[in-house]
């Protein structure tokens, strides 16, 4: 392992804790920097592709929302799904 140095070390470490789904104040205190910009400013690429998995996130409520409008009760108190006609 010649040529590998602490530094290369806290990298991968950050690296791992992220991709095991870590976020930036988990890692911050992992490395022990003094503050979540510090981690960020340095390993802000490792957090992109959260935005995707939050916007799904988000969305999930309001699909929901419309799926339970779409859908309304018959006179025999079954259901029908309007979105299905």
């Amino acid at each position: 392992m010649a040529g590998l140095t602490q530094h290369d070390l806290w990298h991968t470490a950050a690296g791992l804790a992220v991709a095991a789904g870590a976020n930036v104040k988990a890692v911050q205190r992992i490395l022990g920097h003094a503050s979540a910009s510090m981690t960020l400013d340095v390993y802000a690429g490792l957090f992109g592709d959260d935005l995707d998995a939050v916007a799904n996130r988000l969305d999930e409520p309001v699909a929901a929302r419309n799926a339970d409008y779409l859908r309304t009760g018959t006179a025999g108190g079954g259901v029908v799904d309007l979105g299905k006609r």
